[in-house]
C-alpha cells in the first residue's frame, strides 16, 4: 500500500520520509503549487536523498507519494503523481493544471476507464495503472466520483490554488497521512 503526506505547515523529518519510503520503496514523487501559480512535480525518484534534496528547496505546502507497486508492476512512469488530462501523459517531472496522488487499489480500473468512455491501449511504452485511469476519467469527468471509490486521493489544483483531499486522512505533528501502515513495516 502506498503514503501520501500532504504537508500543509509542517515539513516531515528525514525519520519520517525514511520510514515511509522503506515501507514503499518503489518510487516516489513529490508534487506543489510553483511560483508561477501551475501544478508542478517531479516523479520517479528512488531514494530518500532524493526526496529530501528537492524538499530542500521548496516551501510549503506540498505532497510526497510514495509507492509499492501493484497495478501496473514496477515502473518509474507509473509512480505519482499523474497529470489530471485526457491522456494523463507520462513524465518524470512537468508542470500542468491539476496532478493526482493516490493510496489504495482500484480494481478492475479498465470497467471505470471503458464506462467513462476512455479506450486505451496498454502496452510497454503506454503502461498503466489503476491511478492513471482514475486521473484520466477525472479530466474527462467531475473529479467529484473520487467521493465514490476506496482509498485516499490528493488533488493539486493551480485553477483553484488548493491542495483537496479526498478519503479517510490521519493528521498527525502538522501532517496528513493516507495511512499509517509505514510505522510497522520499513524500519
Amino acid at each position: 500500500m502506498c503514503c501520501i503526506l500532504v504537508s500543509e505547515k509542517t515539513r516531515p523529518s528525514i525519520d519520517i520520509l525514511t520510514n515511509v519510503f522503506n515501507a514503499n520503496s518503489h518510487g516516489a514523487g513529490i508534487t506543489w503549487l510553483n511560483e508561477n501559480g501551475k501544478a508542478q512535480y517531479i516523479k520517479g525518484l528512488d531514494s530518500v536523498v532524493k526526496i529530501n534534496s528537492i524538499l530542500d528547496k521548496l516551501t510549503l505546502p506540498y505532497v510526497i507519494h510514495t509507492r509499492l507497486a501493484s497495478s501496473g508492476g514496477k515502473n518509474e512512469l507509473l509512480t505519482h503523481p499523474f497529470e489530471i488530462t485526457k491522456e494523463s501523459e507520462l513524465r518524470l517531472q512537468g508542470e500542468c493544471d491539476k496532478t493526482l496522488v493516490h493510496n489504495g487499489h482500484i480494481h478492475e480500473y479498465e470497467r471505470l476507464l471503458a464506462a467513462a468512455g476512455i479506450y486505451i491501449e496498454k502496452n510497454e511504452n503506454n503502461p498503466m495503472s489503476d491511478s492513471r485511469a482514475i486521473a484520466m476519467i477525472a479530466a474527462n469527468n467531475n473529479e467529484k466520483f473520487l467521493h465514490y471509490l476506496t482509498g485516499n486521493f490528493v488533488i493539486v489544483d493551480s485553477l483553484e490554488k488548493t491542495i483537496r483531499m479526498f478519503g479517510d486522512f490521519k493528521e498527525e505533528n502538522g501532517i496528513h497521512f493516507s495511512n499509517m501502515i509505514w510505522k510497522f513495516r520499513g524500519h
